[in-house]
């Protein structure tokens, strides 16, 4: 009906950037739906756009949305969306640095996406965790997250993943002060990238190549 058809037109508008207008569809659509008392589907919106306002760099609106969308995804029973609302909260958690709570979360979305067989959200959880255990110190246990996370992604035909993945490792092997691996690794993840015509993730390994680059042309200047 009209909500679905609101929340379609919603998802269009921020796939394009259009934020201001994804949201005036998805609160048009929210409005329609409490009305016709579908808990589940108000739930899935505020997830949306909770994704808006992380999108945005709003982490306080974001983490509330988010928490909504918990709220009314366990009354509902919708365990798929509670295992969608753990994983955001555990990337909102990240991105604030209470590393702790990220990994409470995301290891809550695993168990729960495991026992439903959501794939997707298993690698989802397994990738971000992957982040969670690099800031924590535990480098071998990050690989091996991203890996089983990159492989189930793979069943899906994700390639912007493993683009990512290049990128990861890439911003991992610059942490480290290896920049000529840096470098590589940038590099790779752009070939995905511009094969994909994806400009946002090519800026990005851009913005990585240049500092590994520019750090790496330094080191051999001042060998010489």
């Amino acid at each position: 009906g009209i909500a679905l058809a609101l929340a379609l037109l919603g998802s269009v508008a921020g796939n394009e950037e259009d934020r201001p207008k994804a949201r005036s569809l998805y609160v048009e659509s929210i409005a329609i739906r409490k009305d016709l008392g579908d808990r589940s589907g108000v739930a899935a919106l505020l997830h949306d756009l909770g994704g808006l306002a992380y999108e945005e760099g709003s982490t306080t609106e974001s983490q509330l949305l988010y928490e909504q969308a918990l709220t009314l995804a366990r009354e509902s029973g919708d365990k798929i969306l509670i295992s969608s609302s753990l994983n955001a909260l555990g990337k909102v958690a990240y991105e604030v640095r209470d590393y702790i709570s990220a990994r409470s979360l995301f290891e809550q979305g695993l168990a729960l996406a495991t026992e439903l067989g959501d794939r997707w959200n298993v690698a989802y959880a397994l990738s971000w965790l992957g982040n969670v255990s690099w800031r924590q110190g535990e480098k071998e246990a990050a690989r091996s997250f991203y890996e089983k996370g990159l492989g189930i992604f793979g069943e899906f035909g994700d390639k912007w993943r493993f683009g990512y993945w290049f990128y990861r490792q890439g911003l991992w092997a610059f942490e480290e002060g290896n920049d000529a691996a840096a470098s590589s690794l940038f590099r790779r993840s752009l070939e995905v990238w511009q094969y994909m015509l994806d400009k946002r993730s090519i800026a990005l390994g851009l913005i990585g190549l240049g500092g590994a680059s520019a750090k790496l042309g330094k080191a051999q200047r001042g060998a010489r």
